[in-house]
C-alpha cells in the first residue's frame, strides 16, 4: 500500500511527483473512475482543490466521511520544495490518523 497518492492534472501535480510523490493526472472524464482505484491503494488520498471540486458530491461527501483513506486537499506546488513541505505535513496527518487497515 502506497502512503500518499496525490491526484490532479499534470500541473498541479508535477512538483509532487518531483518531490517523491506517487501522483496521477487522469482525464476528467476518467477522475471519478482513478480515484474509485485510489482511494483503496493508499492510506492518504490527496486530490487538488480543482479535481476536488470536480467530483459529484456524493463521492465528495462519502471521501470527507470515510475513515479510509484519509482525505487532504491539497493546493498546486509551486516547486519541488513547497510540495515537499506538504508532502510532510500530509505524512504527519496519517501519523496522527493512525495506520489504515489494508
Amino acid at each position: 500500500m502506497v502512503e500518499i497518492i496525490v491526484v490532479g492534472t499534470y500541473r498541479e501535480t508535477r512538483a509532487y511527483e518531483a518531490a517523491g510523490l506517487r501522483c496521477f493526472e487522469p482525464e476528467r472524464r476518467r477522475l471519478i473512475e482513478r480515484v474509485l482505484a485510489e482511494r483503496t491503494r493508499c492510506k492518504v488520498l490527496a486530490l487538488t482543490r480543482p479535481a476536488y471540486d470536480a467530483l459529484p458530491a456524493a463521492l465528495a461527501r462519502e471521501l470527507r466521511e470515510c475513515a479510509a483513506p484519509v482525505l487532504a486537499i491539497v493546493p498546486a506546488a509551486r516547486d519541488v520544495e513547497a510540495a515537499a513541505r506538504v508532502a510532510e505535513g500530509l505524512l504527519r496527518m496519517h501519523e496522527y490518523h493512525g495506520p489504515v487497515a489494508a
